[in-house]
């Protein structure tokens, strides 16, 4: 009984922090959202878009392509987010491409700081740029 209960203990450690980061990617995804399509909007898609890069040219197939990946060692968690800008107000869909989103623009997510760490930022790599521009990033709370 005894040679059982460790492995069942590192085991349950495992789970229990796998789900606090599962829970910690899906809040700061949510936060994300929260702050596109409410205050941040027109200050993040300025950011985005200075000379129009970022929007395409046709409004019903306007949109962002975004990659969510967690940070360290292990490439897991990737999530990838469309944001489609229309009149103004940015509508994230949580499933797949968005139909004429541009391939040659990513974002990612980088977990700052410890494994339980709420502090979160956005890099933009745009057509075979640099990782190293933050365009957003997550209010401590």
């Amino acid at each position: 009984m005894r040679r059982l209960l460790v492995p069942l203990l590192i085991l349950s450690t495992v789970f229990i922090s796998l789900g606090c980061a599962k829970t910690a990617i899906k809040n700061t995804i949510s936060d994300f959202e929260d702050a596109i399509n409410d205050e941040y909007a027109p200050d993040l898609l300025d950011t985005l878009s200075p000379d129009s890069d970022f929007i395409l040219s046709d409004p019903d197939a306007t949109g962002f392509l975004f990659y969510f990946q967690s940070s360290g060692y292990i490439p897991v968690n990737y999530r990838n987010l469309d944001i489609s800008v229309d009149g103004g107000d940015a509508d994230v869909f949580s499933d797949g491409t968005y139909a004429g989103a541009p391939t040659d623009v990513k974002f990612w997510m980088r977990k700052e700081g410890g494994l339980f760490s709420a502090d979160w930022r956005v890099f933009r790599y745009y057509d075979n740029g640099d990782f190293s521009t933050p365009v957003w990033r997550r209010p401590r709370d």
